[in-house]
């Protein structure tokens, strides 16, 4: 048997995408592999500022923000991390955004308002170190061990388009008087 590892994208748009995300191990390799490339959720903008297509020109930072977690994870002499890539301070350049020890659990910051988030801490200070992907790391996974997480992710308007590119007129009209 080999690790499988899937992905599905339940909600993607504008605002927020809506991501499950399954892994389970064989036990000869731990999972260190970016999970969400944030440049391929829908409506990314690309580095001239259009709606990007076939990931051409991709801008190098994107900021995405989690708002939640849900996860059932299974790995009993380990856990799962979920990181942002490219972050100081860490020798692997990531730095956790959580980590999930075996159980069921929800973290709902507050995906109706945002007005919580776990931001991606690089982005403030150091653009040139992360892309704002996101990357899942496991250690001790054995045989059998697995995971099924969902995340919620909020989409920041300079970074992905909601409606100034695609429709200029209508996005700086706003909505039509009553």
């Amino acid at each position: 048997m080999a690790n499988i590892f899937t992905e599905q994208r339940l909600v993607d748009t504008q605002d927020k995408a809506v991501i499950k995300l399954t892994g389970r191990f064989d036990g000869s390799t731990q999972d260190q592999n970016v999970r969400v490339d944030v440049s391929t959720l829908a409506y990314a903008l690309n580095a001239n500022s259009y709606i990007m297509t076939s990931n051409t020109h991709p801008k190098s930072l994107y900021r995405t923000f989690v708002t939640a977690i849900m996860y059932d994870v299974n790995i009993a002499n380990g856990y799962l991390a979920i990181q942002w890539q490219g972050a100081e301070g860490d020798p692997t350049g990531n730095t956790d955004m959580y980590v999930l020890h075996s159980g069921q659990h929800s973290l709902l910051v507050d995906d109706t308002r945002y007005t919580s988030t776990i931001p991606n801490p690089t982005v403030a200070t150091d653009s040139a170190n992360t892309n704002g992907d996101i990357i899942f790391r496991t250690v001790g996974a054995d045989a059998n061990d697995s995971y099924s997480v969902i995340l919620v992710l909020k989409k920041d308007a300079r970074d992905y388009d909601k409606g100034q590119t695609a429709d200029p007129t209508a996005f700086n009209r706003g909505p039509a008087a009553p």
